[in-house]
């Protein structure tokens, strides 16, 4: 029987960042959706569930900060972990206070990536299963 794919969003519009995302998480079971802007990432989010989402702050048609807190308005709990280049603790805190379980510091190589999403992923199910 085979596992069932972790659907994940990823909302960038780096070309070089998506190809890093892409290679750190294509070994895994993974399904991987990209939005290359906010509009973009809004419809995927409103007409597919997604197990994670990883987002920018800093894209074309709709910042991150707009799309958390459109979700968080609609109530959609799909957990988020921020990947962007904005490392300031009020960007930090707002990106929190809008409902991102993660908050992770761009860096060339996207280092450390992969932890935060299995620890993201971990923590979220764990707590949809206690639930």
């Amino acid at each position: 029987m085979e596992q069932q794919k972790i659907r994940i969003l990823i909302v960038e519009n780096e070309q070089y960042l998506l190809q890093q995302f892409e290679g750190k998480l294509e070994e895994g079971p993974y399904d991987l959706t990209v939005a290359r802007n906010g509009d973009e990432a809004t419809n995927f989010i409103h007409q597919n569930p997604f197990d994670l989402i990883l987002l920018d702050i800093m894209i074309p048609k709709k910042n991150g900060f707009e799309i958390l807190a459109d979700m968080k308005n609609r109530g959609n709990t799909t957990p988020v972990i921020v990947v962007t280049s904005l490392g300031h603790p009020d960007d930090v805190q707002h990106a929190k206070q809008l409902g991102a379980k993660d908050y992770f510091v761009k860096s060339p190589h996207l280092t450390d990536i992969l932890g935060h999403v299995t620890r993201v992923l971990r923590e979220s199910r764990s707590v949809s299963v206690r639930s």
